[in-house]
């Protein structure tokens, strides 16, 4: 009775977590390249797991899964640039969710070092510097909440959004 009980937990769970990857699949996100520079090199990664957090202190919460490249050196260095894309920006974020591997990925784009040292991408529609006041572990990820130090601004009002595996456009 026991056994069949544990086989039917297992399987509820299993259904829950497929059921909350096609739930996050139909929750569309606006797409940020996430990047910082520990020890002369870059690192970055794309995501749509950034989110605003507090107006007062301006802030955001963004998470990072602990096996990309980017978490240790983002633990350390405890800075990073969040730069948020525009639609014309799709194959860039191809290449920063796994297209090229480490610091090549800073190969493509217009990419200066900005300030603290991180890596802007010059045409992004925003960019966000942060400084990653809190960081906490669950699950399989990362989760940082950091205070925004500056904001640099190049405007634009159409978002690379991502949804079910797929960019929207705007009309």
């Amino acid at each position: 009775m026991l056994e069949k009980a544990r086989r039917a937990n297992d399987s509820v769970e299993e259904d829950t977590g497929a059921a909350f990857k096609i739930a996050m699949r139909d929750m569309a996100g606006t797409v940020a390249i996430i990047s910082t520079e520990l020890d002369g090199e870059r690192h970055g990664m794309a995501a749509t797991s950034v989110v605003s957090l507090s107006m007062d202190p301006p802030s955001v919460l963004f998470c990072v899964n602990r096996s990309a490249s980017i978490h240790e050196p983002l633990t350390q260095r405890g800075l990073a640039s969040i730069n948020i894309l525009s639609e014309q920006q799709a194959p860039l974020c191809k290449i920063f969710s796994g297209g090229e591997k480490g610091g090549d990925r800073f190969d493509h784009g217009d990419w200066i070092t900005g300030p603290e040292g991180l890596p802007c991408l010059t045409d992004a529609m925003e960019t966000l510097i942060v400084r990653a006041e809190q960081q906490f572990v669950y699950g399989t990820h990362g989760v940082f909440s950091g205070e925004i130090l500056q904001v640099l601004p190049n405007g634009g009002i159409k978002p690379l959004v991502y949804l079910n595996g797929n960019f929207l456009k705007s009309s």
